[in-house]
């Protein structure tokens, strides 16, 4: 009779004449033709298919495990990868339990150091069993002309990782980190947190600042056009605006606010705008004058004139006739004396009086130039202090050569340490015969 049972197992107490062998598993050797080898051909009917592509999955060349007693296998097990193991039961009862297990496997950290001496391959096999370990040394470096230039007194120091399953090694070695110095020159690699290999204890970040930079923009003016005109038809300047002038009467330094137009007596004087007349009469060292306010606070005095023909009061037209030139008050001949205030403050006219009539209104482009804060992004180099540890160590380790390390079978156990049995992931097999 035979039965089928899922369940968790329960390890065979092993009886005083039990022995524990270990051996390599041949090439060819399949599962089912090592059942046959110890007389267990029944449990080939009650492997699952769902164990069929993770039992084929035994590798040549790795160490597995037989409890035998009296030469009769009573306990096996064996490393089908991926962290799982064929667990086999048996007993002289005529029962046996096949179980596909996860298993925990132990990793060794070790570090090592050694000069190159005779070769890279060979110390690394004198000194750690497993000459391979220089391959991946190559490849954690990408760089093989740097292996090319090896000398015998260049050094090398690494830190690696190895699993264990009993005591003996599983898969190949995991290179952490390691310095070599080649003619001198030092050249580190590592594997981060992420597994990426690094060959610098600094890196490259981006980060956000602000900063002040010039900023040039363009503005259009509106020109206005200048809407004064001349007092006169005809033109002569005899003096100009000026805040000190000799006076040629009082015969000293005083301020002539305004603008001397030389003009025989009796020529037409017309209004430079529109406006109101605010004062007409007589007005002392100006003598006969007029005032005329023309808005905005606009005001213009024509002095010196020998007719005045508007009255207070009354609004002229730009152009308009409001008198005759002269040489009344404090003159020394014909002129007429053109004052222009602004908010009660005089001005030069010559600077708001159109010479040749009035001028269109135009625009002016006009460049400013200011600080502007800016958000810039830049790059800053920041050390890894991770790297900078294991650089540090490996520096260290460089200067002292490990006269003890780490070799295979030094340090193993028989002990099969086994993760908690997933129900969902394992299955056990138990057939009796009967």
């Amino acid at each position: 009779m035979k039965r089928i049972v899922l369940g968790v197992l329960l390890v065979l107490g092993s009886a005083s004449a039990a022995q524990m062998h270990q051996s390599i598993w041949p090439k060819e050797r399949t599962v089912s033709a090592w059942l046959k080898e110890n007389n267990l051909s029944d449990l080939l009917e009650a492997i699952p298919s769902t164990w069929a592509e993770r039992v084929r999955t035994v590798s040549g060349g790795q160490p597995y495990f037989e409890l035998r007693r009296d030469g009769q296998l009573i306990q096996a097990l064996i490393p089908i990868g991926d962290g799982e193991q064929i667990h086999l039961a048996a007993d002289a009862d005529g029962y046996a339990l096949l179980q596909v297990e996860s298993v925990t496997l132990r990793e060794h950290n070790e570090a090592v150091s050694f000069p190159i001496g005779e070769g890279l391959v060979t110390q690394m096999r004198n000194r750690i069993g497993y000459g391979a370990l220089a391959n991946a040394l190559s490849r954690l470096f990408e760089d093989a002309d740097l292996f090319r230039h090896l000398q015998p007194k260049d050094r090398v120091a690494f830190l690696y990782t190895q699993a264990e399953y009993m005591g003996y090694p599983v898969g190949a070695p995991r290179i952490e980190a390691a310095l070599i110095t080649v003619r001198g020159q030092a050249h580190f690699a590592y594997r981060d947190r992420n597994g990426t290999v690094r060959h610098t204890t600094h890196r490259t970040e981006r980060y956000k600042t602000t900063e002040k930079r010039p900023f040039t923009y363009t503005t259009i003016q509106n020109i206005q056009p200048k809407t004064f005109r001349m007092p006169l038809d005809r033109v002569r300047i005899t003096s100009r605006f000026s805040h000190r002038r000799w006076h040629p009467i009082l015969k000293k330094y005083l301020p002539h606010h305004g603008v001397d137009f030389g003009a025989p007596t009796g020529t037409p004087l017309r209004a430079i705008n529109s406006g109101k007349v605010i004062f007409a009469g007589w007005k002392g060292g100006y003598g006969k004058a007029v005032k005329i306010d023309h808005g905005n606070g606009w005001v213009s005095l024509y002095g010196h004139m020998s007719r005045i023909t508007v009255h207070s009061g009354e609004r002229v037209q730009r152009g308009s006739i409001i008198g005759r030139t002269g040489n009344t008050g404090r003159s020394t001949g014909p002129h007429l004396h053109l004052g222009l205030y602004r908010h009660g403050v005089p001005v030069d006219p010559l600077k708001y009086i159109a010479k040749k009539g009035v001028r269109k209104p135009r625009t002016v482009q006009r460049k400013h130039t200011v600080l502007k804060t800016y958000t810039v992004t830049r790059t800053r180099t920041v050390a890894i202090p991770e790297a900078l540890q294991i650089r540090r160590q490996l520096e260290q380790l460089i200067q002292h050569p490990t006269r003890h390390p780490y070799r295979w079978l030094d340090t193993g156990s028989l002990s099969i340490p086994v993760r908690s049995i997933d129900t969902n992931r394992t299955q056990s097999k138990e057939i009796h015969h009967g």
